[in-house]
């Protein structure tokens, strides 16, 4: 059974122009690997900040458990970035 969606007024007549693209389920998994797959290239010799991922190790744990959730339903994919 799909969820109620409230679509914002200012996107509801781009929805409508295009309702053939949204599907009324969601689908079960991502669609399959294409030939071309992108990268982003960081600047030579740049240094990433130095912060913690998280802002505490509560909002860490959830974040762990809805990817693990995320991975089990098919919804997203381990990162194939280098």
């Amino acid at each position: 059974m799909a969820a109620e969606v409230t679509i914002p007024i200012v996107a509801a007549s781009v929805v409508a122009e295009f309702i053939e693209v949204f599907p009324n389920e969601p689908p079960d998994g991502l669609l399959p690997l294409h030939d071309i797959q992108h990268r982003i290239d960081l600047e030579p010799g740049a240094v990433l900040p130095n912060r913690p991922h998280y802002k505490s190790p509560g909002e860490h744990e959830e974040l762990r458990k809805r990817a693990k959730e995320l991975l089990a339903k098919g919804h997203v994919r381990e990162s194939l970035s280098l």
